[in-house]
């Protein structure tokens, strides 16, 4: 059976006298913690519990300079006479090079200088691994005398933050860019430890990370003041603005917390531009002159929506205005306290038409980053289940949300999740936690957990999971707890199959008999469930023009009978009519798919074109995958797609004899390929791991590549060996494509792929 030590506890706890419970829920806590400082060297001892930051924006130097007082407490049981911090300790991840000044003991007005280095650990061999995963930089720093038991210190960092080089698009955060127009930008959010933060063990927190069981970080208070010249504008996104004034050609700004945490901010040449509502406002920092006043209106009214459906639901924040700041340099997608921050382009207009999303007026990015101002904001999380005490609690928001818009995010989720063939895959690994499940699969198990408590049940346990742990930490048992508590039931069960267990029920029909029984007529029902754990699922029983509906659930491996008294007798038995429960096989999972409706997902749309053809509703494939097409063009703002939405529907154009079209998308379909080997840095790989996501080659490695060969001498007639960075096709496409014509052995190609 899957276990996990400190969960067995739960099951005793259930429907036990109040003090029982409390002794075992320190039982639980216990082995938690336990297990917590294994992997991430923790519980804390070292807690920052305050920061006082100055920041001088010098972006025509590439650099900021920094001023931050620190407040640290000593929690531990001994004294401590040096203390490590990080303070952008993976300087070349982020292409930045830090360079402190000098650290200072505060008391009341007197500053101490201390002695302090910043040195890596291990020791770098060279320079150029120096700030990098294997050696990072540990800023050091030697307190003047020891801090004792429950004593605090307040030490002042003095640094300078440059970027190597600014104008570099391929890291992961630019966070002091140069932009091609001339434009400058820095944005500092909390996934970076920008200002210092106490170090307790670096490799053990960079497993924690690998693993996704985040550490235990600190939430302290903090005030900023923040200065720049009068040519650039400023948002501090979680932060409550104190005073603003102009002092020649510079801006200064004090600030302070709307909730205990990291403070985050951007500053760039910019705007603010705001969106009143009657309630609350939403208060935009958007580049100048490159945005479109009728998107931010759109967005604005859609902000102030969220927030008051989000406020209902879980309950309210501190203020009523949203800060919503506009990266242009790629940092967007990322939640703070009442305020996101998004990519500039999600304000531009994206050609004259509106999308499926706009016509809406919903934007899932920003409804899920808005939602993480209660889960993982307000309310943090570490140890196992930190991505789902994160991402599936933000995703099932915004998919709740969603409904309010007429579109289906669960139904979408389910379907594709199905039919890439990993619903079975685990939540919570032996080793680690699945990110991107979390997302996905994680939302759709809070939304069966609702079905299976029961609305008022279920939002009662998220408004009081709320309320209970805002502004502090939790964990997987904590909320395994509450569940507990506000049901009297016991949810372990629950939580052991949808996190801990692989699989998913497959309910399949045996047989059913309807005879009559007096005036009504007696159904019975059998149903075997082939797959594993169990679901509840409708069931739908005809009877000529009418339909009546009931539900049920059958163990792993069992076989069950049901029997109905119907007022006339049952001529059909369907199960899961609407294809809507979390079970089935490989046609139930193409089924999933059709059964979405209106969608704004292109990946979506693009599979539901491959399951129409599949299931021989071919007058649709070609419109659906077009329309895949348009929603990502539209969104990347690139011209193209995905290739493979390009190869299926050459691929059905060609069998639907539109031998013109299929050229042009066939075409594109090898553009695309050849490109995306040249942007990925010639890696042939990632390419083909691609197109294995959209299902044109399967298999592993070897027999992935040895497919996707195969594809490509099917469309050209050519057989040219595949080498890592395709130079042969390469060179032969230059030659050939002005002139290229279907080779006849495309026509054995599926539109699906090569399984």
């Amino acid at each position: 059976m899957r276990t996990c030590p400190y969960f067995r506890w739960l099951a005793l706890a259930v429907f036990l006298s109040p003090a029982m419970t409390a002794t075992l829920g320190l039982a639980q806590d216990k082995a938690l913690s336990e297990e917590v400082a294994v992997v991430t060297g923790y519980p804390e001892i070292l807690v920052i519990k305050d920061y006082d930051i100055s920041l001088l924006a010098e972006l025509e130097q590439n650099q900021v300079r920094l001023d931050a007082t620190v407040l640290i407490g000593n929690t531990g049981p001994a004294p401590i006479d040096e203390i490590d911090f990080d303070l952008f300790a993976r300087e070349k991840y982020y292409g930045v090079r830090v360079e402190v000044t000098d650290v200072s003991a505060l008391a009341g007005e007197k500053a101490s200088p201390v002695t302090f280095a910043r040195v890596t650990e291990p020791p770098a061999p060279n320079p150029s691994e120096e700030g990098s995963d294997s050696h990072p930089w540990i800023t050091r720093v030697h307190l003047p005398c020891a801090l004792k038991t429950e004593q605090d210190i307040r030490l002042r960092f003095r640094y300078t933050i440059a970027e190597v080089d600014p104008t570099r698009r391929d890291l992961n955060y630019r966070i002091i860019a140069a932009l091609p127009d001339g434009r400058r930008e820095a944005c500092f959010i909390s996934d970076f430890s920008w200002i210092p933060q106490v170090l307790t063990d670096f490799a053990r927190e960079r497993q924690a990370d690998e693993r996704n069981f985040f550490p235990k970080l600190t939430k302290p208070t903090w005030r900023m003041t923040l200065v720049h010249p009068s040519r650039y504008a400023s948002l501090v996104v979680d932060g409550r603005l104190e005073k603003t004034e102009k002092r020649g050609d510079t801006i200064l700004s004090q600030w302070s917390w709307r909730a205990k945490g990291l403070p985050q901010l951007l500053v760039g040449n910019s705007e603010r531009v705001e969106v009143k509502g009657p309630e609350a406002s939403v208060v935009f920092l958007l580049p100048k002159g490159a945005y479109d006043r009728q998107v931010v209106e759109t967005m604005g009214r859609f902000f102030l929506r969220a927030l008051r459906y989000y406020v209902n639901l879980f309950g309210p924040l501190a203020g009523n205005e949203i800060h919503i700041a506009a990266s242009s340099a790629g940092m967007g997608g990322h939640g703070a306290m009442m305020g996101v921050f998004l990519d500039a382009s999600t304000f531009q207009a994206k050609g004259t038409e509106p999308g499926p999303s706009e016509s809406k007026g919903f934007d899932e990015v920003a409804a899920h980053e808005l939602a993480h101002s209660w889960w993982g904001i307000s309310v943090s999380s570490y140890g196992r289940g930190t991505k789902f005490l994160r991402e599936a609690f933000c995703n099932f928001a915004t998919f709740r949300l969603a409904q309010e818009f007429g579109l289906d995010k669960f139904g979408e989720t389910r379907a594709i999740l199905f039919y890439r063939g990993i619903a079975g895959n685990l939540l919570f690994e032996p080793t680690r936690d699945n990110a991107n499940l979390a997302y996905t699969k994680g939302a759709l198990v809070l939304d069966m957990l609702r079905q299976e408590m029961g609305d008022d049940v279920f939002f009662k346990v998220l408004a009081d999971f709320a309320s209970r742990y805002k502004d502090s930490h939790i964990t997987f048992t904590d909320f395994l707890s509450l569940c507990n508590e506000t049901s009297r039931r016991d949810w372990w069960p629950f939580f052991d199959q949808w996190c801990y267990g692989a699989g998913y029920p497959v309910y399949r029909l045996v047989d059913f008999v309807s005879n009559p029984e007096g005036t009504l007529w007696k159904t019975a029902v059998t149903i075997r469930n082939d797959g594993q754990g169990f679901v509840t699922c409708a069931l739908a029983l005809g009877m000529g023009a009418q339909t009546r509906r009931e539900s049920f659930r059958v163990p792993e491996g069992q076989q069950q009978t049901f029997t109905f008294s119907t007022s006339a007798r049952v001529d059909r038995v369907v199960i899961d009519p609407d294809h809507t429960a979390y079970q089935g096989d490989e046609t139930e999972a193409r089924m999933k798919v059709l059964a979405v409706g209106e969608s704004d997902n292109g990946w979506l749309n693009y599979w539901k074109g491959i399951v129409s053809w599949q299931s021989g509703r071919r007058a649709d494939s070609a419109a659906l995958i077009s329309k895949a097409i348009d929603i990502f063009v539209r969104a990347l703002g690139t011209g193209n797609a995905h290739p493979a939405f390009y190869y299926s529907r050459g691929l059905i154009r060609l069998q639907e004899g539109d031998a013109q079209g299929a050229r042009e998308d066939l075409k594109a379909f090898v553009d695309r390929c050849l490109g995306l080997v040249a942007e990925r840095s010639s890696k042939l790989e990632g390419l083909v791991g691609t197109l294995a996501y959209a299902g044109i080659v399967s298999g592993g490695p070897e027999e992935r590549m040895e497919k996707f060969g195969r594809v490509l001498d099917a469309i050209t007639g050519q057989e040219i060996a595949l080498d890592p960075e395709l130079d042969g096709w390469r060179k032969w496409w230059e030659a050939n494509r002005s002139n290229y014509e279907i080779d006849p052995r495309a026509r054995s190609l599926s539109p699906a792929g090569v399984k």
